[in-house]
């Protein structure tokens, strides 16, 4: 079966994930963030509370942003969802995603929003076919800050999430969220590569 793709797209940088927002390596695709040659995320994988997300549905704004409307779980949990987060995707001088966590409940909650990140500096001439490359990662917990960075001679490209609310690990960054809404509230964190 073939899964749908998104593309996010501004001149030389574009975006390619599945319907959920989520990018994963798949061979018979190319899949994460590239600019001109290189694909410099090629894992971006979001979960609340350890759970991953699916589409309810997305809002193509124009070729360059979109929004995915998303709840944990399976299509049988559409109903009784407690909380869906809104998923705001745009490139511009950056990639930019803007996530928003609306608690549907009676009562305040709390969840972890985590965001698995991986690159592999990819030519894209390599995508179906990729050479192992030593990619470095480095978190600065004080700082909020995760690192990735691909050291080829003098060169050393690197990203860099931001603002500095989560907690960053070697490959994840995790945002705690309160909610002191009873019906429906959100909270923001975005992250920008730059």
């Amino acid at each position: 079966m073939k899964q749908e793709r998104v593309h996010v797209v501004a001149g030389n940088a574009f975006a390619v994930s599945d319907a959920h927002g989520d990018m994963e390596v798949d061979p018979r695709t190319p899949v994460g963030l590239f600019s001109f040659d290189t694909r410099f995320i090629s894992r971006w994988v979001l979960t609340i509370d350890g759970q991953r997300l699916h589409a309810l549905s997305r809002d193509d704004m124009t070729y360059f942003e979109t929004r995915f409307f998303l709840v944990p779980g399976t299509a049988s949990h559409y109903v009784d969802a407690d909380v869906s987060v809104i998923r705001h995707r745009s490139i511009d001088d950056s990639f930019t995603e803007q996530l928003t966590v609306l608690n549907h409940s009676a009562a305040p909650a709390d969840f972890v929003l985590r965001m698995e990140v991986g690159a592999d500096f990819a030519d894209t001439s390599e995508i179906r076919s990729p050479t192992p490359r030593r990619v470095t990662t480095a978190a600065s917990p004080p700082d909020g800050v995760l690192r990735l960075r691909y050291e080829r001679e003098r060169a050393s490209p690197g990203r860099r999430p931001s603002p500095a609310p989560h907690r960053p690990t070697s490959t994840r960054a995790a945002s705690p969220i309160g909610s002191p809404y009873r019906r429906t509230g959100s909270g923001s964190r975005t992250c920008t590569s730059a």
